[in-house]
Formats: C-alpha cells, sequence, structure tokens
C-alpha cells in the first residue's frame, strides 16, 4: 500500500471572491507580473479578465475605461 501526499492549493484572492457568489466575469484582476514564470502567470492565462500594469504610475491610465 502506498500513500501520496497531496498539498492542499493555498486560497486565493480569487478563489475567495468564486467562493462568495462572484463569477469569473464580475472580477477583474490587474497585475504586473504575467510574463513567463511570472507570479500573475497563471491568472494572465485563465479565464479571469485581467489588466496589465507595467508602471504603478500608470493606474489611474489603466483602471480608467472600468468608471
Amino acid at each position: 500500500m502506498s500513500t501520496a501526499l497531496v498539498a492542499k492549493p493555498t486560497p486565493t484572492i480569487l478563489d475567495i471572491y468564486i467562493e462568495n457568489g462572484y463569477s469569473h466575469n464580475e472580477v477583474i484582476y490587474i497585475g504586473d507580473d504575467y510574463g513567463l514564470g511570472g507570479n500573475d502567470e497563471s491568472v494572465y492565462k485563465s479565464d479571469f479578465n485581467y489588466l496589465t500594469i507595467d508602471n504603478y504610475l500608470d493606474f489611474k491610465d489603466v483602471i480608467k475605461p472600468l468608471l
């Protein structure tokens, strides 16, 4: 008999939105590390809405279409 230990994934803020009744199309993620291997890459490649930002000074311009 063998036993496999599998780590339970750590919930992300996106998981918490979904658990609280929001759908993927109601959540918008803004991230700066969306490239290959970046910590936002998985969200960037997911079906969540994602806005890229490369400079925090551009934040107002990035979110302007949402307002």
